[in-house]
This record gives structure tokens, C-alpha cells and sequence, in this order.
């Protein structure tokens, strides 16, 4: 017998096709769960390094007007930063409306202005949610990785949190009922306090040259190192606005040259050095490049210590929220014009614009209530104006042999002119009352003090380039449109207000000059100067300091300064003068 082989016939390939058909299917599935987990994974790590920039970014942005103070406005900020850089945000958010959440407490109502609890507004746009803590408790910044108050915490009423959440559609997640994934990322900023940030020289040209030239063997010192107690130093700080963008041919927007020529700041080591800050140069410049500085006056010793570069412009914001602090309704409206193409920001409105009070209260023309009237437009002899007076002359001269002492207020209608002689102004007995501390009013105008008075100019300059001593005790000089122009006489001697609305002012004069012209004080070594001078169109103000050492506890913020002379010229400003306020806050977590 024949025995028969087993049956060998393969399977239909239908079975084995629907097999594979489905094993590849099931792999398919795989495969795309991974790559929808992979999505995921990547859009929730995109998501992370998005949020905690936008975290970042918002927060510094706040850091401003944090360190200011200006909750509202820091608030404001932290949601500009926020509307500017949140990639694909749909519509804007209204900064007003989001910091002016009443629930549960508004910004400005806080534990840490007088009233209880903590503001945490929030706000959803598209993808995007926004919170805002103010003031940010330590149990809320609190790190499991070491125990107590960092180094830089501060105290709750230091730090504002901002909390970013992003939320994103689901690839992978949806197979388990998850349709949408969020990510949270906060950033904690905290003030930094102004500290001594009062720069003797402040330069505003924004682009031209040469904003702070020294020539003629002039020696400025910016800084003083005099007291045995190094605690009491004052740190010499100069800080140059332009960015050097006019220069031509070999300009550089500071200059120092001719043998014996020096622009200095002191100290020049210890915990606050004195500094020479151009924004012309670039970030993180260690020497002086193109349009900023020349490194030849540097290797010379015209230029000591190297200049810095800055990252802001100082402009001339701080001055005019100290003394004539106006603000728009709404974010970002300005009240103030461009200066020379650069905007400033609005000021927070919680002083009132001394200056604009006293333009509107004074007037263009007539006496004021509460003060005389002279027409004696060419006084001789020794002459005093007892009290408040209006000078009601085109032009006040004072000639050889004539002395003017006012003792009050003075307004004058048109030019002041010396010749020879003397112009004093040394306010008399009277007290400035609470109110007149606060605003000028019609009242307000017609109070001094031995402290505190004020010369308004309604048009023309002062002018004693003939000859003549001025003095000017405790006195505040307003120029409408004017100059001052001290160039031939003897050295002046004006000291600033040291109460009332004006504290620390000496002249704010908006008068337009050319170039070598206008603005000019000399003086030699009998120059004795203080307080604030504001003249942000001087271009330049001429100081001739030659002739022996002239110590000046003043600050000078104009468009240009020439320094020139062969003197030593020392400058530094006393606490109270305007600081620079600081750029950002600190970024704490």
C-alpha cells in the first residue's frame, strides 16, 4: 500500500490578507497615538517656554512704575507688555478696565496703600489668561529648596506676581476625553529703589553732537570725595541721552580735549563709583566706539573713568512728573508733547502740574492780586521793592552804581538787563501755608517765605553780559521764552527754594537758543551755584568755571553743555536734586 502525504494545500489568501489588514491597521493606530502623544508633548513644551517669556516679559514691564510706586500704572504696564508680545492674541486687552477690577480688591486699594486684602484681576482673551497678584505674599513665592526669605524677596508690598496660563487643543488627549491641555507659568517682580541715582549732568539731545564738550584746560569734577567719611561721598554720575546718530566727520557726543582738559567722575572704586553713561555706546562696550566717545581722550586721561553704556535714555520725563506732573485719561494718551521726536510718558497724577499752575495763574499780562506795581524801568541808587512786585517794563536795567534788592515775589513783564550793579532777590519774613505746599493758586502766588520765592519772566531774558553781581537767595526762576546770560560781571551766587512746590528748582527756562549762543554763566572760581537747572533746549549752556576751584552743588539737565576755562570746576548734586528713576524691577522667580 501506498501511504498518502498530508494535505499541503496553502490557506486561502483571503485569510491571510484580512490578518495582515488588520494587524496593520492596529499598528497604524499605534503609530498615530504616538505621534499625537509626540504633539502633544511638543505643543506642551512650546506652550511652557511661551508662557513663562510672556510671564517674564509682562512682569519687568510692570517693574517701572513698581519701583515708582505707581501701582496703577505698573498694572497698566504688565498688560501692554502682555498685549504686545501673547503671539495670536486675538483682540487687545483693555488695560484700564483689567486694573480697575474692583473684585476683590482694586490695585489701587491694596493693604499697601492704606486699604486691606490683595488685588488679583484676571482676564481671558482667546488661548490666553491673565492674573495679577499685588501685593505677593511670602507663602506664595515660597521655594521647597531652601527655607526662609531669598536674598532679594523684599516685603510683599515690593513684588507683583503675574500668572500666564495658555491653553491649547489636544491631539492624544482627546482618545481619553481630554479635548483641550492648559499650561501655568507665573514670574514675581520687585522694586528697586531709586537709591542715589542723581546725575550732576544730564545731557537730552537725543541725536546730536557734542552733547557734553570740556576745552581750554577746564577741569570738571563730577563728584565729590571731600568728607573723610566715605559713607557721605556723593558719586559722580553724568548721563548723555543722544545716540550720536547726527555726528559728522570726527564728532562724538562727549568730548575732551586741549592739554590739561579733564572730565572726570569720582569715586573711582568702592560700592558706588562715579560713572559716565552714552547711550550712543553699544551693549556691553568696554571701550569707545564710532559717534559714542573717542578712546584716544580716554587713553589721554581727558576722560576718566571709561564711559559705560546705558540701555535707556534718562530724558527729560523725571523732571517734568517732579514739577509739573500731568497725566491723560487712559493709557498712553500723553500730555506731554514729543521732545525732539521722543515721547514722554504720561506722569502719574499724584502731584499737581506746579508749573502749568503757576503759568495759568500768573498770567500774561497785569498785576496779580497781592502785588505792587512799579514802572521805574531804570532804578539808581539803592533801591528795595519791599514785598510782591510786577516789574511792568519792556525792559529792567541796572546800571554802575545801582543796587536792587526785592524781597518778595517778583514778575517780570519783559527783559532784565544788567550793566553794572547789583539784582538781589532775598524773599523776606512769611510762610508758605499747607496749601500753598501743594498747588499754586491765586492765593499761592502772593506767598514767600525766607525759604521759597519765585521770579517769573513773562518774555525777554536776564541778561548781565555789561557787568554786574547777581544774587539769588532761595529763589525759583520761571522763563517763559527766554535766556539766561551771565557772561560779564560778577560771579552769581542763586540758591534754589528749600520748600513749597518748587523745592530744589532753580531755573526752568524752555527758552530756544543757537548754537553758541544764549545760555551762559561765568564765574571763575566765585561761581556758587545750587539746585536743579532745567533748560532742555540750551544747545549749549556755556559754564566758564575757570580761575581757581568752584565747588557747585547743582545739577545741570539741558540739551548741551560746554565746560571751558581754565579753573577746576567741581559738580555735585545734593539729595533732593531729581534722580534718575529706575528702569525695571528685578525679576525674583
Amino acid at each position: 500500500m501506498t501511504e498518502r502525504s498530508p494535505d499541503r494545500r496553502p490557506a486561502p489568501l483571503g485569510d491571510e490578507a484580512g490578518m495582515v489588514m488588520i494587524l496593520f491597521a492596529g499598528f497604524l493606530i499605534a503609530l498615530l497615538g504616538v505621534a499625537a502623544l509626540l504633539v502633544d508633548l511638543g505643543q506642551q513644551r512650546v506652550s511652557r517656554r511661551s508662557a513663562q517669556s510672556i510671564a517674564d516679559i509682562a512682569a519687568l514691564g510692570g517693574g517701572k512704575n513698581l519701583s515708582r510706586s505707581n501701582i496703577g500704572q505698573a498694572c497698566q504696564d504688565v498688560v501692554t507688555y502682555f498685549d504686545e508680545n501673547a503671539p495670536n492674541l486675538p483682540s487687545a486687552l483693555s488695560a484700564s478696565t483689567f486694573c480697575n477690577q474692583a473684585a476683590p480688591v482694586n490695585v489701587a486699594a491694596t493693604e499697601c496703600s492704606g486699604g486691606t486684602g490683595q488685588a488679583r484681576p484676571s482676564a481671558t482673551v482667546g488661548r490666553y489668561t491673565i492674573q495679577l497678584e499685588y501685593p505677593v505674599y511670602d507663602s506664595e513665592i515660597a521655594d521647597s529648596h531652601f527655607s526662609g526669605a531669598g536674598n532679594h524677596d523684599g516685603i510683599p508690598c515690593d513684588r507683583m506676581l503675574v500668572r500666564i496660563t495658555v491653553t491649547n487643543p489636544t491631539y492624544f488627549g482627546r482618545l481619553f476625553g481630554a479635548s483641550t491641555i492648559s499650561t501655568t507659568r507665573t514670574a514675581v517682580v520687585k522694586k528697586l529703589l531709586p537709591g542715589p541715582q542723581i546725575p550732576a549732568l544730564w545731557l537730552l539731545d537725543p541725536t546730536g553732537c557734542v552733547s557734553l564738550a570740556a576745552s581750554g584746560g577746564a577741569q570738571l569734577i563730577v563728584g565729590d570725595t571731600s568728607s573723610p567719611n566715605p559713607s557721605q561721598w556723593v558719586p559722580g554720575l553724568v548721563t548723555i541721552d543722544s545716540d550720536g546718530t547726527n555726528c559728522t566727520g570726527s564728532q562724538t557726543t562727549i568730548s575732551s580735549t586741549g592739554s590739561g582738559t579733564l572730565v572726570s567722575t569720582v569715586p573711582t572704586s568702592g560700592s558706588n563709583p562715579g560713572a559716565i553713561s552714552l547711550f550712543a555706546l553699544p551693549p556691553r562696550a568696554t571701550t569707545c566706539s564710532n559717534r559714542a566717545c573717542a578712546q584716544a581722550d580716554v587713553t589721554a586721561g581727558n576722560i576718566s573713568p571709561q564711559p559705560t553704556p546705558v540701555a535707556e535714555r534718562a530724558t527729560r520725563a523725571p523732571v517734568d512728573w517732579r514739577y509739573n506732573c500731568k497725566s491723560s485719561p487712559g493709557l498712553l494718551n500723553y500730555a506731554y508733547p514729543a521732545f525732539h521726536g521722543i515721547q514722554i510718558p504720561d506722569c502719574d497724577g499724584t502731584s499737581p502740574p506746579y508749573v502749568d499752575q503757576l503759568i495759568a495763574t500768573v498770567g500774561a499780562s497785569g498785576a496779580p492780586a497781592g502785588f505792587a506795581t512799579t514802572t521805574n524801568c531804570s532804578p539808581s541808587g539803592n533801591v528795595t521793592f519791599p514785598g510782591n512786585t510786577w516789574v511792568n517794563c519792556s525792559t529792567f536795567t541796572v546800571q554802575n552804581g545801582t543796587n536792587v534788592l526785592f524781597t518778595g515775589n517778583v514778575i517780570f513783564q519783559g527783559n532784565v538787563k544788567l550793566t553794572g550793579g547789583s539784582l538781589t532777590v532775598t524773599p523776606g519774613s512769611g510762610t508758605l501755608s499747607p496749601t500753598c505746599m501743594t498747588g499754586i493758586t491765586a492765593g499761592c502766588i502772593g506767598s514767600y517765605s525766607p525759604n521759597a520765592a519765585f521770579i517769573y519772566q513773562r518774555s525777554g531774558d536776564v541778561s548781565a553780559t555789561g557787568g554786574g553781581a547777581i544774587t539769588f537767595n532761595h529763589t525759583f526762576l520761571y522763563q517763559a521764552h527766554g535766556v539766561i546770560s551771565d557772561g560779564g560781571g560778577a560771579a552769581p551766587v542763586w540758591s534754589p527754594p528749600l520748600e513749597g512746590p518748587f523745592y530744589k528748582l532753580s531755573l526752568w527756562s524752555e527758552g530756544v537758543t543757537g548754537n553758541n549762543s544764549g545760555f551762559t554763566i561765568n564765574g571763575g572760581g566765585g561761581l556758587d551755584l545750587a539746585g536743579v537747572f532745567f533748560t532742555p533746549e540750551a544747545a549749549p549752556f556755556k559754564i566758564n568755571g575757570g580761575g581757581g576751584v568752584a565747588q557747585q552743588h547743582a545739577q545741570f539737565i539741558a540739551f548741551q553743555l560746554l565746560i571751558s576755562g581754565s579753573g577746576q570746576l567741581i559738580m555735585a548734586p545734593d539729595a533732593g536734586d531729581v534722580p534718575i528713576p529706575p528702569k525695571r524691577g528685578l525679576l525674583i522667580r
